[in-house]
């Protein structure tokens, strides 16, 4: 009796047999080199659960109704702190607990700008969305440095000077 690796490794050469009457013992089996996938670094589990909660306490705090959760609301600057007002801190941080780790690759400096950049032009699209609407851009009021702007530039001082201090 003879083994056969499993599905994935096996070409089409079942079916062709099939179809054609080929004899079932010429079955093709891809090498290993093709069927290997290219290893991936390893995620850390705990930086992941953190930007999950991260992510989910946003969008509750911004796709709420009025009023409907007092926690979940900015304070004035006279009044006190809120848990929505940790929420862009805890991004950044989460960011610098990142750069060490995407360190490991050894990313050049115009990859390090590039994600930079990316941030930058997400950030700025996403404000010119109101466009879209055919409401006219009011370049007085336009947010130049909003929350993912600030991201892209903060990675990018970050990360040079991580990358520029030898270790």
């Amino acid at each position: 009796m003879e083994e056969r690796a499993g599905n994935s490794d096996v070409e089409l050469g079942l079916i062709h047999n099939s179809v054609n009457s080929v004899n079932p013992t010429e079955i093709h089996v891809k090498p290993e080199s093709e069927t290997t996938k290219k290893p991936t670094t390893p995620r850390l589990t705990s930086l992941d659960a953190f930007r999950g909660f991260t992510i989910i306490s946003m969008i509750m705090a911004n796709f709420q109704q009025e009023g409907a959760f007092e926690i979940l609301t900015h304070a004035s600057w006279t009044e006190r702190i809120s848990f929505v007002d940790f929420i862009f801190p805890t991004f950044v941080f989460m960011m610098g607990m990142a750069i060490p780790i995407a360190m490991k690759s050894g990313k050049s400096y115009w990859t390090l700008a590039e994600r930079s950049l990316k941030l930058i032009a997400v950030g700025l699209a996403i404000n010119l969305l109101g466009t879209l609407c055919g409401e006219p851009i009011d370049f007085n009021t336009f947010r130049y440095l909003a929350v993912l702007q600030r991201l892209g530039i903060v990675f990018w001082i970050c990360s040079a000077t991580y990358k520029a201090i030898p270790n």
